[in-house]
């Protein structure tokens, strides 16, 4: 498995993810993939449940745009604090390589919020209302933007994209398969055929 995002929990920079704001994170997969998981550096805030989002590139300049999938809900404890959450895809999310944006959004007014780096990396911020219910799709016309770079990645397995070729390689296998052992089957037959038990050939 491999990931694509941010790691690592450094940074001094915190970004409201809540239920009426949201800061997502650009990051580049390299190669096609299926994300099976998601996961993000939180300050809890008064945030009880949060869930993780990836949207493609396809905003206006390849800001956020279209929502491509999130995970199932993420419980935060009280006693968890700040600390690293995350939680399986609702669904595995087969994507081609290219740019994502990266983000969170809990149900509440305050918090959760994403640790982030700051100097590097780019950030889009948009404002509305009930996203956790409802997050926005498309994205929409952002209402900020930062360069930091946010502690949220993406755990996949290299291939999305190949399976239907696999696939069709090997039914083209299981067919050769079929037909070579119904051709040696029947050569075998024509050499030495089957007989009844009164010796007529079957």
């Amino acid at each position: 498995m491999s990931i694509f995002g941010r790691n690592s929990s450094t940074g001094i920079a915190a970004l409201e993810c809540s239920t009426d704001t949201m800061w997502a994170g650009k990051f580049t997969l390299i190669e096609n993939g299926t994300v099976s998981r998601m996961d993000a550096y939180l300050i809890r805030g008064n945030a009880n449940n949060a869930k993780l989002l990836i949207y493609d590139d396809g905003g206006a300049g390849g800001k956020p745009g279209t929502l491509k999938g999130y995970t199932n809900t993420i419980a935060l404890p009280v006693e968890g604090g700040t600390n690293w959450y995350g939680a399986e895809m609702t669904t595995p999310l087969s994507l081609p390589a290219g740019d994502y944006w990266l983000t969170a959004v809990g149900d509440e007014d305050s918090g959760p919020d994403l640790r982030a780096d700051v100097g590097s990396g780019l950030i889009s911020k948009q404002v509305g209302s009930n996203f956790y219910a409802a997050p926005p799709n498309p994205w929409g016309e952002e209402d900020g933007s930062v360069v930091a770079n946010p502690s949220i990645y993406a755990t996949y397995e290299a291939g999305a994209g190949t399976y239907p070729v696999g696939l069709l390689k090997k039914g083209l296998v299981s067919g050769f398969h079929c037909f070579m052992s119904g051709y040696l089957s029947a050569k075998v037959a024509e050499k030495d055929p089957l007989k009844l038990p009164d010796g007529t050939p079957f």
